[in-house]
């Protein structure tokens, strides 16, 4: 290898960027189901000599302990099955804070959007995101936690689920028997109630009659799992680039625009999300065109197209 390397004979690979995960806008939860708070306790050893992960989740509003479910690992799957059975029993609530770690977040992914905040947001949940090294922004979640590692963590239990009953008998005792200042004394028990918005899974997308339905294939330009600009092709063989995940039905934003379909596409592409990202292929195109003077014409022409 050095030889080779001498000679010039070897290629560099350019080291990929990580990007720096940054807060979002964080909202008063004033009322319950407002904002939901989760995070990961720190894990601790049980008896066995297994790492005890407690995944919790609360009601910023009323204090209410929703969920405290002792995993084995942070794994995306693991998390998914437990949010998928509070939804089922609690609602959907209208905005779910947490860190920027792992299954929350995904470093390497556009915008850092992991499969999990990309479910939440087509369940219609808004994501915020505490600033890193900043855990006081989720200052009564962080609270709980304390509680929680004195009595019910202190020593640890053998098992797993010798450790889960220590975790249900907590809930039960912090949301019904314990009064709160902040609530007038009251428990959380007495101020939360479900959220009226059932959840119902995610619904199969029914496009009109004049779009055609194409399925992602694999995600191009930026390098994710999750989510990020899509390429799929058609029955005709034609490739089209939009957002969408991998494994998704969509319909190409290029045979949108124009026709019938124009008005559906620009409300899809009023999303927040969205309009970053136009924002950046924008730019991406301005960049392509300052090298390349044949790309200065398409240039022109995809940003009239786009809103």
């Amino acid at each position: 290898m050095p030889l080779l390397d001498r000679h010039g004979l070897v290629e560099r690979r350019s080291s990929r960027s990580r990007r720096r995960a940054q807060g979002t806008a964080l909202s008063f939860g004033q009322r319950p189901n407002e904002l939901w708070c989760t995070d990961y306790k720190g894990e601790f050893l049980l008896g066995n000599r297994q790492y005890c992960y407690p995944l919790t989740v609360t009601d910023h509003a009323s204090r209410f302990l929703l969920t405290c479910e002792a995993l084995s690992s942070t794994r995306e799957d693991y998390a998914f099955t437990v949010f998928e059975r509070l939804f089922q029993e609690r609602g959907l609530p209208a905005n779910i804070r947490s860190d920027n770690g792992v299954p929350f977040a995904s470093p390497h992914a556009l915008f850092n959007l992991s499969k999990l905040a990309v479910w939440w947001l087509h369940l219609g949940i808004a994501i915020e995101r505490i600033q890193p090294g900043h855990p006081q922004h989720n200052g009564r979640h962080e609270r709980m936690h304390l509680t929680l590692k004195k009595e019910a963590t202190k020593p640890a239990a053998a098992k797993f689920l010798q450790q889960q009953a220590r975790f249900d008998k907590f809930m039960e005792v912090f949301n019904r028997q314990r009064p709160h200042e902040a609530l007038d004394m009251k428990c959380p028990a007495e101020i939360y109630q479900p959220s009226p918005r059932p959840y119902t899974g995610l619904p199969d997308i029914d496009y009109p009659f004049h779009d055609k339905t194409i399925v992602v294939t694999e995600n191009v330009l930026e390098r994710s799992d999750s989510f990020g600009w899509a390429k799929a092709r058609d029955e005709e063989e034609q490739t089209h680039y939009r957002v969408a995940l991998v494994g998704e039905k969509v319909t190409p934003i290029t045979q949108l625009l124009p026709g019938k379909g124009q008005e559906s596409a620009r409300q899809a592409l009023q999303q927040p999300v969205i309009q970053r990202l136009l924002k950046w292929f924008r730019k991406l195109i301005v960049r392509l065109a300052s090298h390349l003077r044949p790309l200065v014409r398409s240039r022109l022409s995809l940003i009239d197209l786009l809103p």
